[in-house]
């Protein structure tokens, strides 16, 4: 029998990211920050709702599509709740969708965000000494960062991308959803899996001392 350790991480974003586009006022393009704000329009039964981006150099706005044309009754009263009040969450959550940002073909800048890190703190020399067979850490994110996983690992564990690289073609870690790691970005749910044999075993095969901080 393995035993097993389980560990939290939660990363939320310090802003909602940059839209890219022409700003009319300013004839050129520039960058426009989430305003927070919902716009809605009904009409009847039908109800339009917006989320409104604003340039950053004049503050003259641009509506971003979230509901189109839609049953008002379809809506989640919950839902509806938070257009109408504003609710930042909730802005927040349409800045980052995807798909929201794929159908109304925005250029998205996520240069202007900071990822914060909470939850159980644990050190790579812990881990390294840890008593257990295998160590998993969970990643939360309400939004999908556009973040590679390999960097969230290596900023927290302070490891070089050489040593993060002999990890992984060690077997010492591995993911969960199973699949291809250096290239996935952090959407959706993620499990880092360390296996300890593993990890001891390929510091002192590698001499790997230069390749982390403890």
């Amino acid at each position: 029998m393995q035993f097993k350790k389980i560990y939290t991480w939660n990363i939320v974003p310090d802003s909602a990211p940059f839209y890219i586009r022409r700003c009319k006022k300013c004839n050129k393009t520039t960058k426009h920050y989430c305003s927070e704000k919902f716009r809605l329009n009904a009409q009847k039964k039908l109800i339009d709702v917006w989320l409104i981006y604003k340039c950053c150099n004049c503050d003259s706005t641009f509506n971003i599509d979230i509901l189109p044309r839609v049953n008002v009754n379809s809506i989640d009263k919950d839902l509806f709740s938070r257009f109408t009040e504003n609710d930042i969450k909730t802005s927040w959550i349409y800045a980052f969708d995807r798909e929201v940002i794929s159908r109304n073909k925005i250029n998205v800048d996520y240069s202007n965000i900071n990822l914060k890190i909470s939850g159980d703190e644990i050190t790579f020399k812990q881990i390294i000494e840890s008593e257990e067979d295998i160590v998993e850490i969970n990643l939360n994110q309400e939004f999908d960062v556009d973040v590679k996983l390999t960097d969230i690992i290596k900023n927290n564990f302070l490891l070089s991308t050489d040593g993060l690289d002999k990890l992984l073609s060690s077997g010492a870690f591995s993911v969960y959803p199973p699949g291809p790691v250096k290239k996935r970005m952090l959407i959706g749910e993620n499990t880092v899996i360390i296996n300890i044999k593993n990890l001891r075993k390929c510091i002192n095969e590698n001499l790997m001392q230069d390749d982390y901080i403890i």
